[in-house]
């Protein structure tokens, strides 16, 4: 007697997908979280920082055209 052979399908509903996606989202930002508060390595001593950050204030964006 032979066992009969099973199929198993199976059927996912729209509430499993998005907890899903819900519980992705939640590892995820978690996992950015940890990698920001990591303690970053020491730039060396004769290194530049970089470029000055803009200012994106409307005031400091509208000054340029005052000066003219």
């Amino acid at each position: 007697m032979a066992l009969p052979l099973q199929s198993s399908q199976r059927v996912t509903s729209p509430v499993g997908i998005a907890l899903a996606f819900l519980g992705m989202f939640v590892v995820g930002s978690l996992g950015v979280q940890l990698l920001r508060g990591l303690p970053r390595p020491s730039a060396s001593v004769g290194a530049t920082k970089g470029p000055e950050p803009v200012l994106a204030h409307p005031a400091a964006l509208w000054s340029a055209l005052g000066e003219r």
